[in-house]
């Protein structure tokens, strides 16, 4: 497993590369009207890239393995949590709960840009929200409202000190 950790080493390394020049291109546009949000995403990645090389080094520098405990083939831990399952005969058959939750789950990822066609994108962006905690995710009411706040806060809090111009609605117009 050595090896893996050397190629994750390496792997951040070149993720940090990417964000560092990212960053310096955008900090270089001061005079641009979206300034702000590229260097916001830019300087927050090369953080957290930053912060994952030097935690990732340490680890192997410990003398630990950055791979164990992790899920290395994704396909393969799928079949192995199902085979104690009774009643789920083999890794050729199909699940059919598999199917439903990622039609479901593509089906909420095509609702958004849906949903902001006929309506403002800021307040499609908040009504997707809502039904998302409160069907997909089953939370309660308070948390949904909770959740759906602060995200309204922090979105409009970007938008006006970004002063980004939300697109309208393309079928009303409307926004």
């Amino acid at each position: 497993m050595g090896d893996l950790s050397v190629v994750r080493i390496w792997a951040d390394g070149v993720v940090l590369a990417v964000f560092v020049v990212a960053a310096v291109v955008s900090l270089q546009a001061v005079a641009s009207p979206t300034y702000w949000f590229p260097a916001f995403i830019t300087v927050s990645g090369t953080l957290a890239a930053g912060y994952n090389l030097v935690a990732d080094v340490l680890r192997v520098r410990s003398g630990r393995s950055l791979t164990d405990g992790e899920i290395l083939d994704i396909g393969a831990s799928v079949a192995d949590g199902r085979a104690d399952d009774p009643g789920v005969t083999g890794p050729g058959d199909e699940d059919p709960g598999v199917r439903r939750r990622v039609f479901a789950l593509t089906a909420w990822l095509v609702a958004l840009p849906l949903l902001a066609l006929v309506i403002p994108f800021f307040y499609a962006s908040l009504i997707w929200l809502v039904a998302l905690l409160r069907v997909q995710a089953k939370q309660r009411w308070r948390t949904v409202l909770v959740s759906v706040a602060v995200f309204a806060v922090v979105l409009n809090l970007l938008i006006v000190l970004l002063a980004m111009k939300m697109p309208p609605a393309v079928l009303t117009g409307l926004g």
